[in-house]
């Protein structure tokens, strides 16, 4: 049939949560009940059936079939107890013996199934709009997508089904970024009142230069621009998003003194070195600059290494526990990840090696000559061996494209988090000094190691850290009066919200659609409905 379906996409949804009842469901005014149509599909498949089948536990949907085991037939391979255990499966339900329309076994012979149906929540009467037969065994997704296009009712086309999946934080901020450019004629009128200096930060950085003031061609044609006055930056505001684009406005004259006080006084720790680049396509993006650093295994028959839990220190053995030297060792594996940790950051996010200190026969103590097995609460910390590492070799200048950097810069802990859940497809390419890229390099993801910048690095006043980045804003806000932290708080808490309202609308939308079979209630819309086996 035509159906005319509409599903909503989720930036259609988004763009329209202000209006209340953006998932409700629209339904035609029909002069005849639906209820009367499914009252006569059910009368004239029960008129097919003779008097000696009607009585059977269920449904089947084969003439000839239902009558042989109405009369015994013992060659049917089907019997009236098999019939019986498909009636049992849901009390409530209504099962057949019938050919499964959709789900996995969909189009195999006949079997044992349940009619589910797609129900409206409408009044005290729910409608139609789909159907479909499920073999026991198997589940369907409560999704109009899922059920066949022929089974579809009139009613279908009259009903506006919620999205696939619910709106995302992405999701809200696309939106709101695209409202914060349709306010840009205020924003670049109010912007009058800035300076030279915050013209200097509307200007482009030249590749591997990432701080706020620079020194390119691009950044003195903007300080020359914000001198005669500052709507240059509000442009940039207008454009740079909802929270970028509140920072910049609640900044104001008074930002820029503020900004460089707390940008002398900063201090945390340390940001990812994530610079503008272009790729090898030579599409513009981010990348996290590192180096690919080779390891010679250590010669375990002669040697062995040990890690400190307390003071992160590593050091080489003899294979006896004497001769034992500091030195650094990278590519750190503690053993099987049943028994140990394969990694350092594992064993650190597992509340500070958690296994190692329940367990006693992993635990060395040093006295300044040999390793001991045991710890007696040495204040040099608990040694433990290391089932493999090597010592540091060749170095490669390498980066990795399409890193997200955040607002006050990714740290340590989002690379551990970034490599584990990209492990498999993590791409690695050469770059030279300047952060050009180079070649695709074929290494482990595991020997790069990214390169960190610390708040005590640069001069006095150092606007190109961004691990200063935090506090220079916050001074900023401070100068400001009204200050860009609480502008860059506030804009979150406003997405934070707007999240909220969209993803409480957006369930309210699915308990309007659910399915069914017989009596028997499966799932929401979006969920699975599950078919049990026979028993």
């Amino acid at each position: 049939m035509n159906k005319k379906l509409l599903i909503l996409s989720l930036p259609y949804i988004l763009s329209i949560i202000p209006i209340s009842g953006w998932a409700d469901i629209r339904v035609g005014n029909h002069s005849r009940s639906y209820a009367d149509d499914y009252n006569q599909v059910a009368a004239l498949q029960q008129s097919q059936y003779t008097v000696s089948t009607d009585s059977l536990p269920v449904r089947v949907a084969n003439t000839d079939l239902a009558t042989r085991i109405a009369n015994g037939d013992t060659t049917a391979n089907i019997n009236v107890s098999n019939l019986e255990s498909c009636a049992n499966i849901y009390p409530g339900g209504s099962f057949a013996w019938d050919t499964p329309t959709a789900g996995l076994k969909a189009g195999n012979s006949s079997t044992c199934i349940a009619v589910v149906e797609m129900r409206v929540v409408k009044g005290t009467s729910d409608i139609i709009v789909a159907r479909a037969n499920i073999a026991s065994g198997d589940s369907i997704k409560c999704n109009i997508s899922e059920f066949p296009e022929s089974s579809y009712t009139v009613e279908a086309g009259n009903v506006i089904f919620p999205a696939d999946t619910e709106p995302t934080m992405d999701d809200v901020i696309k939106v709101m970024n695209n409202e914060q450019k349709k306010n840009a004629g205020f924003k670049i009128a109010a912007g009058a009142v800035v300076g030279g200096l915050l013209g200097n930060a509307a200007g482009k950085n030249d590749l591997g230069e990432s701080g706020l003031i620079g020194t390119s061609d691009s950044k003195v044609k903007g300080t020359a621009i914000g001198l005669l006055s500052g709507a240059a930056l509000m442009a940039g505001s207008a454009y740079s998003g909802k929270v970028g684009g509140d920072v910049i406005m609640s900044a104001g004259v008074n930002a820029a003194a503020g900004g460089v006080v707390g940008n002398m006084v900063s201090n945390g720790d340390s940001a990812l070195r994530i610079e503008d680049c272009l790729d090898l396509n030579g599409y513009n993006t981010k990348c996290l600059w590192g180096i690919i650093e080779k390891n010679k295994p250590l010669d375990y028959a002669t040697e062995i290494g040990f890690y400190n839990i307390n003071t992160s220190k590593t050091m080489v053995c003899k294979s006896d526990y004497s001769g034992c030297n500091e030195e650094r060792l990278i590519a750190i594996s503690f053993g099987t990840e049943k028994d140990d940790y394969k990694s350092v950051e594992q064993g650190a996010t597992d509340q500070g090696f958690l296994k190692i200190r329940k367990n006693k026969d992993k635990q060395f103590t040093y006295d300044g000559k040999v390793m001991t097995q045991g710890y007696t609460n040495d204040p040099g910390g608990i040694w433990t061996p290391i089932a493999s590492a090597g010592r540091p070799g060749e170095r490669i200048n390498a980066m990795i494209p399409d890193f997200k950097d955040k607002t006050f810069g990714a740290k340590i802990s989002d690379w551990y988090k970034w490599r584990n859940e990209n492990m498999a497809n993590a791409v690695i390419i050469g770059r030279n000094n300047k952060g050009e890229s180079t070649v695709k390099l074929d290494e482990n993801i595991m020997d790069f190691y990214p390169i960190t910048v610390d708040a005590s690095d640069g001069g006095l006043i150092d606007i190109n850290n961004k691990a200063r980045m935090k506090s220079t804003v916050v001074g900023a806000g401070a100068g400001a009066g009204i200050g860009a932290f609480t502008a860059y708080q506030g804009a979150n808490d406003e997405i934070d919200a707007r999240w909220i309202s969209a993803v409480t609308e957006y369930k309210d939308s699915l308990q309007k659609v659910y399915c069914a079979t017989g009596t028997r209630f499966l799932s929401q819309y979006n969920d699975l409905a599950i078919i049990p086996n026979m028993q």
